[in-house]
């Protein structure tokens, strides 16, 4: 800021290079978000054939998204100091020697460390760079670039099963997979792509209303720092002025023994201390933002094992991998037409983003209990339409409810513990799912239990949200009685 002048300040480039950052993060969501769902329809026969159960199998795919969250504890301070591209870059190396690796799987445990462990790190570490790049490079035009973006990616979830049902047509799995690496390496090249957005920062005199609408609901981001000072003479000159020194009454025992527990309760102070300043853990004394965090948690957690159940749900139900691969398709052409209609549809109906969500999340479990029921194929697509859709509208709610409510420059942390959250529930949930699956032997009561856990999300968030509007109307009363 120094040189800017008084009345000037920098500001995010809302274009600019911030196109090519938008291309960069369509590139590498383009390429996770499509494989995820499509992990399920390569390997679904191979984990029959090799023996997995379904708790194996779950707990694979589970581990696999449940460390990719966890990573978002350690992500936060990581692109703090690094930044978003080195950060990105580790990403797409990890990533590809996980996807190498898995292709020559034979095994639970090779499948487990390959793609449960490498391919989730370099998923997690990505996940929260390019998020945190994309939200600060555009302030004014973020919801409209994020749903260009979330539409661009989503191509790849109509392309990518159909290149997956093409593959194994023609290859063995182990070779498909070595071609899809091959494309994953492309990953390397968005990551080069994301230039610190300091490069790029706009300067402009910001106006009265301008500087009024930049205040946040959330708590005041500049803690203040500890005060430093030496515990040992701190102690002993607060013990000595305790005293009565004229009549000799000065114990030293008393004085070490308080020197000791003073410092020892100063030691565990500072490193508490480092850990909620490094992982920025003070945005969690805020109700609201626990109640956001809670609930994106929970429904993402549903979102993510929904998605990569997709194709055992399906083929359970005698679909071929050419009909799975089709619905997957339908799916996500629909998915990616309502997000790109999100941000017109929710300026049409003026709802804030969360009440949004709340309405996508609503509809997303009517269409899914459906799914459980219904057997003819024709149906099931246009099934397919409408699950997809509603959740192409939720999911670009759900990339703005956060930067909503927190400031730009707590994204990173606020991001990182969305995805740790996330990270737990999908460890204790994901193997949980995978012994119903195995008792119940079928994916419907599977689908039930995610229904039962979206409607989670939606009566906390609509709870708060009641309780905000009756406590503004009770201050509003208050004060027209005290006029």
């Amino acid at each position: 800021m120094s040189g800017v002048g008084v009345h000037k300040k920098l500001v995010a480039p809302d274009g600019g290079w911030g196109w090519a950052i938008a291309a960069a993060v369509a590139i590498y969501l383009f390429l996770v978000f499509s494989l995820l769902p499509s992990f399920g329809l390569i390997y679904k026969n191979e984990f029959k054939r090799l023996g997995f159960t379904g708790t194996q199998s779950s707990l694979i795919i589970s581990t696999n998204g449940g460390l990719c969250m966890l990573c978002g504890f350690i992500n936060g301070s990581l692109l703090n100091k690094f930044g978003t591209r080195k950060v990105s870059i580790c990403s797409a190396i990890f990533i590809i020697v996980g996807l190498l690796a898995t292709a020559y799987a034979t095994s639970f445990l090779h499948f487990m460390i390959s793609y449960g462990v490498v391919t989730s790190i370099g998923m997690g570490m990505g996940m929260s760079s390019y998020s945190v790049a994309l939200n600060t490079y555009f302030v004014i035009r973020r919801t409209k670039v994020t749903g260009y973006v979330a539409t661009l990616y989503g191509v790849g979830t109509i392309l990518f099963p159909q290149l997956v049902s093409l593959l194994l047509t023609n290859f063995t799995i182990k070779d498909s997979m070595l071609i899809i690496t091959a494309i994953f390496g492309h990953t390397l090249v968005s990551a080069i792509l994301l230039q610190p957005v300091r490069w790029h920062m706009k300067v402009e005199e910001p106006s009265k209303d301008q500087e009024a609408s930049e205040t946040t609901p959330l708590i005041n981001e500049k803690k203040k720092k500890n005060e430093e000072f030496n515990p040992v003479c701190s102690d002993i000159y607060a013990s000595m002025s305790s005293l009565d020194l004229h009549n000799g009454a000065l114990n030293y025992n008393s004085i070490k023994n308080r020197k000791a527990e003073y410092k020892e309760e100063t030691i565990l102070k500072r490193i508490s201390t480092i850990i909620v300043n490094t992982f920025d853990l003070s945005l969690l004394t805020d109700p609201i933002f626990t109640n956001i965090l809670v609930g994106l948690s929970i429904d993402l957690f549903v979102e993510f094992t929904y998605l990569c159940f997709i194709p055992f749900i399906l083929m359970e139900g005698s679909l071929t991998v050419e009909q799975t691969a089709t619905f997957m398709s339908v799916y996500a052409i629909a998915d990616i037409l309502f997000r790109f209609l999100a941000p017109f549809i929710g300026s049409i109906l003026g709802q804030p983003n969360r009440v949004m969500y709340i309405i996508s999340l609503v509809l997303l479990v009517i269409c899914r209990s459906f799914l459980v029921v219904l057997t003819n194929y024709i149906f099931l697509l246009f099934l397919a339409a409408a699950i997809g859709g509603f959740r192409g509208m939720r999911l670009v709610y759900w990339s703005l409810v956060i930067p909503e409510y927190t400031p730009t420059e707590r994204l990173a942390a606020a991001f990182g513990l969305l995805f740790t959250v996330n990270g737990l529930c999908l460890f204790i949930g994901g193997p949980i799912l995978g012994i119903l699956r195995d008792i119940s032997e079928n994916y419907q009561s599977c689908i039930i239990v995610l229904n039962l856990i979206t409607t989670t999300t939606i009566t906390l968030w609509t709870i708060e949200m009641i309780h905000r509007k009756m406590k503004l109307r009770r201050v509003i009363q208050y004060r027209s009685i005290g006029e």
